[in-house]
């Protein structure tokens, strides 16, 4: 005699309410175990992750179909997409005509292009002169050249043996050998 046993979202939601009981705010929505212990938390959480609540902000260019949960976002996307309001950051590096609308990406194109403010990374492994802008081409570096601390990408399709030390090898390959286009096109172990 087979025993089947149902297990409801209630059943789940009372279960949880013994493991945490100082979170006693849960979301109702299906399939959903958010708990928290503040009321406005689970008010955030219902806008932000069901969009329950939420006051929608429409982008007022013509032709533009962008909304947003957020009024910030509006003047975000404005100075970004349209150009509204810009502020221009310029290089001042002589014969150079970069300008970008964010104080980071300047200081980013300064260190990258003129070598300006630059921190370098060193790898540590005897011998081995290979320096980066980056800590994490470092670690990078490492698993791929020394071998150290490596993280295998194995293509999941059927009967696919192929396996990369980087995930966007791993990309490639399944776009170029199975044809295949897609966000999450790995298995890391």
């Amino acid at each position: 005699m087979e025993n089947n046993i149902i297990i409801t979202d209630k059943d789940i939601k009372e279960l949880l309410s013994y493991i945490e009981p100082n979170k006693p705010y849960y979301c109702d929505i299906e399939n959903c175990i958010y708990r928290t212990n503040e009321k406005g938390n689970l008010r955030r959480h219902k806008k932000i992750v069901h969009c329950i609540d939420v006051t929608w902000y429409y982008c007022n260019i013509e032709n533009c179909d962008y909304k947003c949960k957020h009024k910030n976002s509006i003047k975000k996307h404005k100075t970004n997409i349209h150009n509204i309001d810009v502020t221009w950051y310029y290089c001042n590096i002589e014969n150079c005509d970069y300008k970008c609308k964010h104080k980071n990406s300047l200081k980013k194109h300064k260190t990258n292009i003129h070598d300006i403010d630059v921190t370098w990374y060193y790898c540590n492994i005897e011998n081995c002169y290979y320096k980066s802008k980056y800590k994490s081409s470092i670690k990078t570096h490492k698993a791929c050249i020394h071998d150290i601390d490596v993280t295998w990408y194995y293509c999941d399709i059927e009967n696919c043996d192929y396996k990369s030390k980087l995930k966007n090898n791993l990309k490639v390959h399944k776009k170029n050998v199975h044809n295949i286009r897609c966000k999450r096109s790995y298995q890391k172990i």
